[in-house]
C-alpha cells in the first residue's frame, strides 16, 4: 500500500510540473515528458491524460483524434471523475459527433452537478444542434453557477440562443448586461462592443 502510494504522490508531482511547463512556460514537448513520466510511474492517473489531451486538443493544429484517446483512457482509469467526461464531450462536439458529446456533458454533470462549465459546453452543444430551448436552460444555469471564467462569452451565446428562440426581450437583456461589464481576458475583448451592436440593432 505504501508503495502504491508513493508512486502516486510522485506522479502528482510530474503532474503539476507539467501543468506548469504546458500552461505557464509554454514548453508542451517537455509537459509532455512530465506527463508520461507520471503515467510510466502510475498508470491510473487519469490527470495525466487529460492534461495530455488537453495538449493535443490545444494544439495550434488540433490532434482530434489524440486527445479523445487521452480522454476516453482518462475516463477509463478514474470513471467518477467528471473532467474526462467534459472533455470527451468537447471535443466530440468539435468532431460533430454531437449526441455522443452530449451523452458525455450529461455524464459530467450526473457526477459534478456544480460545475458551471460542462452546463455551458452543453448549452454550446444544444446550440449546434437548433435545440435553442433547451440550450437557453443550460447556459442559464451555467451562469447561476456563477464560472470563475467566460461569463460574458456565455450571456452573449445566450442571448443568441434566445434571439434563435425568438425570445427578443430577453436577449436585449442579456445584451445589455454585457454591455455594461468590464473584459478581462483576452477573448472577452470585444464584446461589450459587439452587445452594444445588438442593442442597436434589435432594442
Amino acid at each position: 500500500m505504501e508503495e502504491s502510494l508513493s508512486a502516486k504522490e510522485l506522479a502528482e508531482e510530474h503532474c503539476q510540473e507539467g501543468f506548469r511547463l504546458a500552461w505557464v512556460a509554454k514548453d508542451t514537448d517537455a509537459a509532455l515528458r512530465e506527463f508520461r513520466a507520471a503515467l510510466e510511474i502510475w498508470p491510473a492517473c487519469a490527470q495525466a491524460h487529460c492534461q495530455i489531451g488537453q495538449i493535443h486538443f490545444s494544439a495550434t493544429e488540433p490532434n482530434l483524434a489524440e486527445a479523445l484517446c487521452e480522454f476516453l483512457e482518462a475516463t477509463r482509469v478514474a470513471p467518477e471523475w467528471s473532467e474526462g467526461h467534459l472533455w470527451c464531450g468537447n471535443v466530440l462536439q468539435e468532431m460533430l459527433k454531437m449526441d455522443e458529446a452530449a451523452a458525455r456533458f450529461k455524464e459530467a454533470m450526473r457526477l459534478t452537478p456544480g460545475d458551471a462549465r460542462t452546463y455551458i459546453s452543453f448549452g454550446i452543444c444544444l446550440i449546434k444542434q437548433g435545440k435553442y430551448a433547451d440550450a437557453i436552460a443550460a447556459f442559464q444555469q451555467g451562469i447561476a453557477l456563477k464560472p470563475a471564467y467566460g461569463e460574458m462569452a456565455t450571456r452573449m451565446m445566450l442571448a443568441d440562443a434566445l434571439r434563435k428562440n425568438g425570445q427578443v426581450k430577453e436577449a436585449l437583456s442579456e445584451w445589455k448586461t454585457v454591455a455594461s461589464m468590464k473584459a478581462v481576458w483576452d477573448y472577452e475583448q470585444g464584446e461589450p462592443e459587439r452587445a452594444k451592436e445588438f442593442l442597436a440593432q434589435y432594442g
